[in-house]
């Protein structure tokens, strides 16, 4: 009789049988009342004419052991997978998108008051540049209307004021004037 018990036992029987049974069982240990759980195999063989029964288990409590152990290492490789993927991701992005950020600091700092001319930084990224080319092309267009409304402004302002001087002057003579009733002096006024 071969016995590493619990893990082996060859039993020799005076029957075979030819059916294989798997199952669940607890077994005692020395000093614990309660078992240690093993999934165990019983299968019978003949072996130079003699019967024998042998009995494999594997401790199922090692299993989750080893189940809790791959479980844990999963979670902290993903977690620290995650981490570094989230700081890769900002320092790419920083980088990538740093001309992005300088033009928009660019265009927050832009007056179409003021003579300086919109200054945009060079990229090597292709979109980022036909977004520079477009805003200087917008900004340019947007100065060029600006200059066009302020001067049709001051020259509109020049060109109503003679106007109105010329009917004021007049509307102050026919105040002095004596021969106006008072409800035309009123009307005059209100003019």
């Amino acid at each position: 009789m071969v016995s590493f018990s619990p893990f082996v036992e060859i039993i020799p029987v005076n029957q075979a049988n030819d059916k294989n049974e798997f199952k669940d069982v607890l077994i005692n240990s020395n000093d614990e009342d309660d078992g240690e759980p093993f999934r165990q195999l019983i299968t019978f063989v003949n072996v130079n004419g003699k019967n024998y029964t042998i009995i494999v288990r594997i401790s199922l409590i090692e299993k989750e052991d080893m189940l809790n152990s791959i479980l844990t290492v999963a979670l902290a490789a993903f977690l620290l997978f995650a981490l570094i993927l989230y700081f890769t991701n900002k320092i790419v992005s920083k980088k990538t998108l740093k001309d992005f950020y300088d033009t928009l600091k660019s265009l927050e700092n832009f007056s179409l008051k003021s003579d300086v001319q919109l200054q945009l930084t060079d990229s090597k990224i292709k979109e980022f540049e036909q977004l520079n080319k477009s805003l200087l092309f917008l900004a340019e267009k947007a100065k060029s209307e600006y200059r066009s409304l302020k001067e049709f402004s001051e020259e509109m302002n020049h060109e109503i004021q003679t106007p109105i001087s010329v009917i004021k002057s007049k509307l102050e003579l026919l105040l002095q004037s004596n021969d106006l009733k008072e409800n035309d002096l009123y009307l005059l006024d209100s003019s």
